[in-house]
C-alpha cells in the first residue's frame, strides 16, 4: 500500500511506501563491487534473464539483455490497484546480462540501447492520461539506495508532478516571458565562455558542474540546442549523450573511486506542457550524507567548489 502526504505548511510531500521494505539485496560486507561473475543463480535480474514466460514491458533487440519489467515492490501501484491518492507505474530496466558488469563499463552502444528503452517505455507510460509525470532513475552502489549489485535503473509514472519539478517548469517560463529566452540557454553561454565548470563537452550535449551545486562533484548533463524534453532526440543525438554518460561516469569512478555511489535522474516532461523547460540530467555522487542543518533547513553544505571539482574531473583519464 502506497499513499502521499503532503505538508500543508512546507508543502513538502512524502511517499508512505511499505512495499520498499521487501526488496531483496546483494550488498554485504564479504563481497565487493569488484565481484567479476556474469551469472548469479540468487540475483533476480540474473534469473530474470532467462525467465522467457514472464511479460516483458520492453526487450532491446540488439541482444544486449536490455529488459523492461515491473518492479516487484513498487512505490506506486497501478490506479486499478491503489486504494490512496497517488498511483501510476513503476518499472525496472534491467541494464544488461552480466551482473557485475557496471554502467560506466558498458559500451556507447549498449548505453544508447538503454536510453531507448527509457524513452519507448516512457512514452507509452504519457498515453494514459491521468499520468502527469515521469522520471528515470538510477541507483549506482549501495550508499546511493541500490539494493543488488546488478546494473538497473527505474521508471516511474505518477499521477502527481513533485512540488520541486513544477517550481523549475513555472520559474522556467517566468523567465522566458520576461528575458524572451530560456534560461538553461543563458546559463549554457556562459558557461561554454568561462570554461572553468565544464567537465567534458561532447557535440550535442555538455556535462558542467553547476554554479550553485548541492553535492560535491554534481554533473549536469545538459543538451547544448534547446530541447525541452528528451523526447525529440534523433539517433546522432542519443548516441552522443550515450558517450557522454559513459566519459563522465568514467571520470567520476577514476576521481572518485571504483566503489563511489551515485544517483543520475532524469526528469521526462511532455514537450507541449513544458516548452521553456531545458531537458537536462543530474549526477550526483553520495560521497557524505546531509547533517543536522542540511536535513532541518533543506540548505546544502557543499565543501568542494565546483570550479575546483569540475578541473579534476576534466583531468581525468577515462
Amino acid at each position: 500500500m502506497s499513499h502521499m502526504r503532503i505538508n500543508p505548511i512546507s508543502k513538502e510531500a512524502v511517499i508512505m511506501s511499505e512495499n520498499r521494505l521487501k526488496r531483496p539485496t546483494d550488498f554485504s560486507s564479504d563481497k565487493t563491487e569488484n565481484d567479476k561473475i556474469s551469472f548469479k543463480k540468487d540475483c533476480p535480474f540474473c534469473i530474470e534473464d532467462q525467465n522467457s514466460s514472464r511479460i516483458k514491458i520492453y526487450e532491446d533487440q540488439i541482444s544486449y539483455g536490455v529488459k523492461v519489467v515491473e518492479n516487484k515492490y513498487p512505490i506506486v501501484l497501478k490506479k486499478e490497484e491503489a486504494e490512496s491518492n497517488v498511483y501510476g507505474f513503476h518499472y525496472v530496466v534491467i541494464e544488461g546480462r552480466d551482473h557485475s558488469k557496471s554502467f560506466y563499463e558498458l559500451s556507447r552502444e549498449h548505453i544508447g540501447e538503454i536510453i531507448k528503452a527509457y524513452i519507448c517505455v516512457s512514452k507509452n507510460i504519457y498515453r494514459n492520461e491521468f499520468i502527469k509525470y515521469v522520471q528515470v532513475f538510477k541507483n549506482h552502489g549501495k550508499n546511493a539506495g541500490a539494493s543488488l549489485r546488478h546494473s538497473h535503473s527505474q521508471i516511474i509514472g505518477m499521477n502527481v508532478m513533485p512540488e520541486k519539478i513544477k517550481t523549475e517548469v513555472e520559474n522556467s517560463s517566468k523567465y522566458y516571458k520576461d528575458n524572451k529566452t530560456c534560461a538553461f540557454c543563458d546559463l549554457l553561454k556562459d558557461e561554454i565562455k568561462s570554461k572553468e565548470r565544464i567537465v567534458y563537452e561532447g557535440k550535442e550535449f555538455i556535462a558542467i558542474c553547476p554554479y550553485v551545486s548541492k553535492h560535491r562533484y554534481e554533473i549536469q548533463i545538459i543538451k547544448k540546442k534547446h530541447s525541452s524534453t528528451i523526447f525529440t532526440l534523433n539517433e546522432f543525438e542519443i548516441n552522443d549523450l550515450s558517450d557522454v554518460l559513459k566519459i563522465v561516469t568514467n571520470k567520476l569512478h577514476s576521481v572518485l573511486g571504483k566503489d563511489i555511489s551515485y544517483n543520475i535522474y532524469y526528469n521526462f516532461l511532455k514537450e507541449e506542457k513544458v516548452k521553456y523547460y531545458h531537458f537536462y540530467i543530474e549526477i550526483c555522487p553520495r560521497i557524505v550524507n546531509g547533517a543536522g542543518f542540511e536535513i532541518s533547513t533543506g540548505i546544502m553544505v557543499n565543501t568542494i567548489l565546483p570550479e575546483i571539482a569540475a578541473k579534476k574531473l576534466r583531468e581525468a583519464n577515462n
